[in-house]
C-alpha cells in the first residue's frame, strides 16, 4: 500500500474524533438528529484546524445509508467512497483555481441533477474567499434557493473577504486554533500507535511550533520521524527544526537584567550558529517578556504561561528584576525590531541593535513614583514645606528650608492698588491667638495676610478666593476688601454665606471686636498712584525670580534625568 502522511492517515472520520472544535461538532450532530439541516454552511478559521475534515464528515453523515444520522457508520459504500474521495455525490472544488464566473455558471447548471446514490449532492468549496466578485454575484440566487437535494459547504481562512450577501445566506461556524496541550496529547496518541518513542518535551516543542494547527504539527512529526527513526532523541527536534533552547532564552533574559551586553551577544550568536532563524529568535525573546509581564500582572497565571514547570519557576524568579514599565518598553522595542527584520536583507543586524537597546534602557520609575515626586516638588514650590531627606536639588544646601515659592509668577493687575499684599502664604500650622493692640498697628497688607491665614486654617479652599483680594480700608466695624474686575468670580465666591462668615469671624478674632466685610470692585486704574520706583517687595521678587526659575529647572532636570540644550 502506498505510504500516506500522518495528517491523511489519521484524519478524523466521525464528529467525536474531531478534537478542539466541540462547539461545531455538537451543533452539527444536534442538527442532524433533529432534521434541521441548512442548505449552506460556512466554516472559517486558520489552516489545519479541521474545516475540510468536518465538511467531509458532515457529507458522510448526510449520505450514510441509514442517514442522515449524527455519526456516519464508515462501513457502507457511501461512507467508504467519500472517505476514499471517489463519491460522485460529493464534489470538492478548489476556490483558488476555479474562481471565475464561468466555473460558477457551470456549477449552476449541474446543481439541478439529482444525486446518483446518496440523499444529497454536497458541494464543498475550499478557499471560497478566492472567488471573484462576479462569481459570488452569480452564485447568490442559487445559494439562496438551491434545489432541495443540494447542500453547499464553504471553507475559508479569510471570512472578512467574503461578501455579506453570501454570509447572510449561510450558517457560519468559526473554528478555533487548537491549544498546545491538546496538540501534544494527540501527537502522543499517534506516536503510541505508530510505535515511535518521543519524549513529552519534544512533543511540546512540536505543538508549540505548530501554533494551533493540527496539520502543521503532524507534518513536523513526520519530518522528525524521518530524521530520527523510531527513537527520537532529546535534542533531535531542536537540531532539526532550529528551536531555541530554554537555557538559551534564560541566558538572554539574565543578560538583559544584568545589563551585560557581551553575554547577550555571545548567546545570540551561539543560538544563530545552531541554525535558528533570527526572526524566530526575536519572536521567542518577545514571548518571554510577554510571559514576565503576565506573571507580574496576573496572580493566577499558571494557565496563561504555556511553558514547562521548571521554566515557569525561572520566569517567576526573573520577573522581580524588571518593572512593569520596563517590560512594556522591551516588548515595544522588540516589536519594532521584528518589523525592521521582516523588511531587511540582514535581519541579524537589526536583532543585535534591538537587543542592545534593551541593555541601554535606563531603569524606569513607575508612574505612581513620578506623580508622588511631582506632588512633593509642587508642595515645596507652593507652600515652602521642608524638603524631605534625599530630595534636595543640585546646588540646594541640605538641612535648610527653601524659601516659599510660587509655581507661576504673579501677573500684574492694573486694578489692584500699588500697596497690595505680596503673594499669600498658607499657614504651616495652627495660628497663635493675635494681640488686638498689635493688630491695630499693622499695615493693611500685613493685617489682611493675618486674616487670610486664619480663614485658610479653617477652610483651605478659601485661600484660592482670597488671594486676588486686598484690604483697602479699615473702619471701626467695617473692613473694605477690593477685587479687580477680572477677579469677579473670586469676589462672588467670598460673598457666599459660609465663606463670608468664616472670613468675618477670622477678622473679628484678629481685631478683637465684631467687624463686617464690604467687598467692592476696584477701578481699572487706581487713583492717586505715584509711578514711583518699584516697591521693596517688588524689587525683592525681581531679585529672587531668576534664582526661583533656576531651582524649578533643576527640579525638572533631576526628576526626568534631562539635560539643558542651548540654542
Amino acid at each position: 500500500m502506498t505510504y500516506q502522511v500522518t495528517a491523511r492517515r489519521w484524519r478524523p472520520q466521525t464528529f467525536t474524533e474531531i478534537i478542539g472544535q466541540e462547539h461545531v461538532s455538537r451543533t452539527l450532530r444536534n442538527a442532524l438528529e433533529m432534521g434541521r439541516i441548512a442548505h449552506a454552511y460556512l466554516f472559517s478559521g486558520s489552516r489545519g484546524v479541521g474545516k475540510t475534515t468536518t465538511a467531509r464528515v458532515l457529507a458522510k453523515a448526510l449520505n450514510c445509508s441509514g442517514g442522515p444520522r449524527p455519526d456516519p457508520c464508515n462501513r457502507c459504500n457511501s461512507c467508504q467512497e467519500i472517505t476514499a474521495g471517489t463519491a460522485l455525490d460529493v464534489i470538492e472544488i478548489d476556490g483558488a483555481s476555479n474562481r471565475g464566473i464561468d466555473q460558477i455558471r457551470e456549477l449552476r447548471e449541474t446543481v439541478h441533477y439529482v444525486p446518483t446514490r446518496g440523499t444529497y449532492k454536497v458541494y464543498i468549496i475550499d478557499e471560497v474567499h478566492m472567488l471573484t466578485k462576479e462569481a459570488f454575484n452569480a452564485l447568490l440566487k442559487t445559494l439562496e434557493e438551491p434545489p432541495p437535494h443540494v447542500i453547499f459547504i464553504f471553507a475559508t481562512t479569510e471570512q472578512s473577504r467574503i461578501p455579506p450577501t453570501i454570509l447572510s445566506r449561510c450558517q457560519c461556524y468559526e473554528f478555533k486554533q487548537l491549544p498546545q496541550a491538546l496538540i501534544a496529547e494527540q501527537l502522543a496518541q499517534i506516536a503510541g500507535k505508530e510505535q515511535i518513542q518521543i519524549s513529552p518535551h519534544n512533543l511540546q516543542l512540536l505543538a508549540k511550533m505548530a501554533r494551533g494547527s493540527m496539520r502543521d504539527a503532524q507534518s513536523l512529526f513526520d519530518q522528525v520521524v524521518a530524521f530520527c527513526g523510531p527513537v527520537v532523541g532529546e535534542d533531535h527536534v531542536q537540531t532539526l527544526l532550529g528551536v531555541v533552547r530554554t537555557d538559551s532564552l534564560r541566558a538572554c533574559l539574565d543578560a538583559v537584567s544584568s545589563r551585560n551586553a557581551q553575554a547577550l551577544l555571545e548567546t545570540l550568536h551561539e543560538v544563530v550558529q545552531r541554525g535558528t532563524n533570527p526572526l524566530a529568535l526575536c519572536q521567542e525573546i518577545l514571548e518571554q517578556f510577554r510571559h514576565l509581564l503576565v506573571i507580574q500582572k496576573v496572580p493566577d497565571h499558571a494557565h496563561l504561561v504555556d511553558v514547562s514547570p521548571s521554566h515557569l519557576e525561572d520566569l517567576r524568579r526573573l520577573a522581580g528584576r524588571f518593572s512593569g514599565e520596563e517590560l512594556h518598553l522591551f516588548c515595544r522595542l522588540l516589536s519594532q525590531a521584528e518589523a525592521e527584520m521582516r523588511r531587511s536583507s540582514d535581519p541579524l543586524l537589526h536583532l543585535e541593535v534591538g537587543l542592545l537597546r534593551l541593555i541601554h534602557v535606563k531603569p524606569l520609575a513607575s508612574l505612581d513614583e513620578l506623580v508622588a515626586r511631582l506632588d512633593r516638588m509642587e508642595e515645596r514650590l507652593r507652600g515652602g514645606a521642608e524638603t524631605p531627606p534625599g530630595t534636595h536639588p543640585v546646588g540646594a544646601p541640605a538641612g535648610k528650608n527653601r524659601p516659599p515659592e510660587r509655581l507661576f509668577p504673579e501677573t500684574a493687575n492694573p486694578g489692584r492698588p500699588a500697596e497690595s499684599s505680596p503673594p499669600l502664604k498658607l499657614p504651616k500650622g495652627p495660628t497663635e491667638k493675635p494681640n488686638p493692640r498689635v493688630a491695630e498697628t499693622l499695615p493693611l497688607a500685613e493685617l489682611w495676610q493675618e486674616i487670610v491665614n486664619r480663614s485658610v486654617a479653617r477652610k483651605p479652599l478659601l485661600g484660592t478666593y482670597l488671594e486676588p483680594g486686598s484690604l483697602l480700608e479699615k473702619e471701626a466695624h467695617v473692613l473694605t476688601v477690593g477685587y479687580a474686575k477680572a477677579d469677579a468670580l473670586h469676589r462672588e465666591k467670598v460673598q457666599e454665606g459660609e465663606n463670608r462668615q468664616i472670613l468675618e469671624e477670622a477678622a473679628s478674632e484678629v481685631l478683637g471686636r465684631r467687624v463686617q466685610l464690604r467687598l467692592r470692585e476696584l477701578p481699572l486704574q487706581a487713583p492717586d498712584v505715584d509711578p514711583a520706583p518699584a516697591q521693596p517687595a517688588e524689587e525683592a521678587r525681581k531679585e529672587t525670580e531668576p534664582q526661583r526659575a533656576t531651582d524649578i529647572v533643576q527640579e525638572a532636570l533631576e526628576l526626568f534625568n534631562g539635560t539643558i540644550v542651548l540654542q
